[in-house]
C-alpha cells in the first residue's frame, strides 16, 4: 500500500517547487543527454538516481530519465511485476527532487471521493495530456498540477457535468444554473463553469466564484453581489465593461485576377 501524505503536506511541497518553476510559466524541461549517456547528475538509465526508500513497502524510489524525460520508479527492474512510474510535473526540478515529492508523484492516481449521485469513486491522476479526473470511464481535464491536489468532490462533479469537449471547445463554458434576472437591468444571471473553474455572469459582466464558495449553493443575492463587486472593480480600474464594444471592420476580400 502507498505512503499518503496530509494535503498541507502535499500543498506545501508542490510550493516549494513553484517558488523556483512556477506554474503559471512555460514547461520546465528537464536535462537530457546524448544517447548512451546518462543525463547530468545522475547514475546510468538502468539503475537511476536513489532517492531513499518507500516507507510503506520499504522498496527503493528511483529518479530515471527516458525518452519523454525525467519520471521517478518505485523499486527495482527484472521483478514479477512492472514497477510503478510516474512523471516530474512540469514545476518541478530533477536535480532538487526530494523522496517526499517522489511518493507524492507516485501516489497518484488516488481517489477524491464517491460520486453522489452514483456512488462510484472519482479518481484524479495524470495521463498523457496532463493531470485529469476520472469516474466510472468517464474523464475530464483539470486546468493544472496543482488541482490535482485541491479538487475537491464537488469541484469534480461540477466537472464532470461538462459536455466532453474537443479541440479548441474544451475551453468553452457550459451553464450550471440559471439563477433568474438582474433587478436593475433584467438580464439573466447564470452560473458557468469554464476553463478556469466556475463563475456567475449576466451577460456582460463575469465574476469568479470564491473558491470556499460550492457553485451548487450560489443564490441571486449572492451572485449579484459578486457582479457589483466585480464591475466597481474594473471601473475603478479605468475600464467600463457595459460600454459598446466597437464593431470590427469586414474584411477585405483580395481581388483575383
Amino acid at each position: 500500500m502507498q505512503a499518503w501524505y496530509p494535503l498541507s503536506m502535499a500543498i506545501s511541497m508542490l510550493i516549494r517547487a513553484t517558488r523556483v518553476f512556477p506554474l503559471a510559466g512555460p514547461p520546465v524541461r528537464s536535462t537530457s543527454a546524448p544517447q548512451g549517456k546518462p543525463p547530468p547528475g545522475s547514475r546510468a538509465s538502468t539503475s537511476g538516481r536513489p532517492l531513499g526508500s518507500d516507507p510503506a513497502t520499504g522498496q527503493p524510489v528511483l529518479l530515471r530519465h527516458g525518452r519523454y524525460g525525467h519520471y521517478v520508479q518505485l523499486g527495482e527492474n527484472g521483478g514479477d511485476s512492472k514497477p510503478k512510474m510516474a512523471s516530474l510535473w512540469p514545476a518541478m526540478d530533477a536535480e532538487s527532487l526530494t523522496l517526499e515529492e517522489a511518493l507524492l508523484l507516485l501516489s497518484f492516481p488516488r481517489e477524491i471521493g464517491l460520486h453522489p449521485e452514483t456512488g462510484k469513486p472519482i479518481m484524479a491522476a495524470t495521463g498523457r495530456y496532463g493531470p485529469y479526473i476520472s469516474c466510472d470511464g468517464d474523464n475530464r481535464t483539470l486546468p493544472d498540477y496543482e488541482s490535482l491536489l485541491t479538487t475537491t468532490v464537488s469541484d469534480a462533479v461540477l466537472l464532470l457535468k461538462q459536455p466532453r469537449g474537443r479541440g479548441r471547445r474544451s475551453g468553452s463554458s457550459s451553464v450550471l444554473a440559471e439563477l433568474g434576472p438582474h433587478p436593475s437591468s433584467g438580464a439573466p444571471i447564470t452560473v458557468r463553469t469554464g476553463r478556469f473553474g466556475p463563475y456567475v455572469s449576466d451577460g456582460t459582466v463575469h465574476a469568479t466564484v470564491p473558491k470556499k464558495s460550492d457553485p451548487a449553493a450560489v443564490t441571486l443575492e449572492a451572485a449579484i453581489e459578486l457582479l457589483a463587486a466585480r464591475e466597481d472593480k474594473l471601473r475603478s480600474q479605468g475600464k467600463d465593461p457595459r460600454a459598446a464594444k466597437p464593431k470590427k471592420a469586414p474584411r477585405r476580400r483580395s481581388k483575383r485576377s
